[in-house]
This record gives C-alpha cells, structure tokens and sequence, in this order.
C-alpha cells in the first residue's frame, strides 16, 4: 500500500485549487468525484447537509482505487477536522488541475 503524493497540510502547494476548494468546495467534490465514476451522488451532497460523511467517504473511495494505506475511521477524523485540506489532498491525488479560468471549472 502507497501514500498521498501530497501531505494533508499541503493544500497550499496550488493556491488556486485552495481558494477554490475553500470558497466552494462543491467544485472540487465534483470533480473527484468524477474522477472515481460517480457522476450523480455530489449533487445531492453538496444540496444537503452531508457534506462531512461523503467527504469521508470520497476519502477512503480514492484510497481504495490509489492503493493508498488507511482507515475509514481516520478518514472520518481527517474530513470531519480538516474538511477542506482532505479534499484537496484528494483531489491532488486524482490529478485534477486548478482551473485556469472559470471555463476550465467543468474539467476535470
């Protein structure tokens, strides 16, 4: 088993990706979650207040797809503290670029 390419607290190694993640993170679930084939269950999310367990969840899907050592417990720990930070490790994980304009938001 692997680890993140990017530490928890490196969220700032991509300043856009980083504002972007913190003033709306629907964004940046989407596109991860797009990345992991699952196209339809972030809408609903980010409408609701779920935000913190399908964080999680989105977490422990990119471990399990990357190979990436863990457990879902401290994947409910890392999203429920640091929401934001988790996400853009996942995110850094999956590839996804910041966008360089808002034409490049519907990328993944």
């Amino acid at each position: 088993m692997g680890e993140y390419k990017v530490g928890l607290f490196g969220c700032f190694s991509d300043i856009k990706l980083c504002i972007l993640t913190f003033l709306c993170p629907c964004v940046t679930i989407g596109k991860v979650a797009n990345k992991l084939d699952e196209k339809d269950d972030y809408i609903l999310t980010c409408l609701t207040s779920l935000l913190f367990p399908y964080v999680a969840t989105l977490r422990w899907r990119v471990r399990q797809k990357q190979g990436i050592e863990g457990s879902m417990l401290m994947d409910y720990v890392t999203s429920s503290f640091c929401p934001c930070c988790a996400l853009i490790q996942d995110a850094h994980e999956m590839e996804i670029q910041s966008p360089t304009n808002i034409k490049d938001l519907d990328r993944a």
